[in-house]
């Protein structure tokens, strides 16, 4: 999907099952970080849609920093050196971004924006969503 405006559907979808997803699974035993993890990929996904209306930014960029987000925020939360993890979760999304810019599918912006924005987007919402339950049971 080379245009802007093919993807605003798969992303409306996107948003429709994430939302579903985290209905379904909100009155569950399910850990807290996977609730989280719908959490942030419902936001991921609906940044990428509304940036996607005015400019083309990459969502491989965004699913390759959303993803290095989680493993931060798993390793920090849970207190576990995944550090081997994190660094393979950033040398595959590096490639996967690099390939982008070799086929000339993205501008550097679009990668870099795209990156920054899943991981910090990523990790917010795991730490608000965290912190929104955890004030609650108590």
């Amino acid at each position: 999907m080379d245009g802007r405006k093919e993807r605003t559907m798969p992303y409306t979808i996107g948003l429709v099952y994430y939302a579903g997803l985290f209905y379904l699974l909100n009155g569950s035993d399910i850990q807290l970080y996977f609730k989280a993890l719908v959490v942030a990929c419902f936001f991921l996904i609906l940044f990428t849609l509304i940036i996607n209306l005015k400019w083309k930014i990459s969502a491989h960029a965004i699913g390759s920093g959303g993803f290095v987000g989680a493993l931060l925020f798993y390793s920090l939360f849970y207190h576990q050196d995944i550090i081997v993890w994190i660094a393979i979760a950033f040398l595959i999304g590096g490639l996967s971004c690099s390939a982008r810019l070799l086929l000339q599918k993205h501008s550097n912006a679009q990668i870099y924006s795209g990156y920054l924005l899943g991981i910090s987007v990523s990790l917010l919402a795991f730490s608000f969503y965290s912190s929104i339950v955890l004030i609650l049971a108590l």
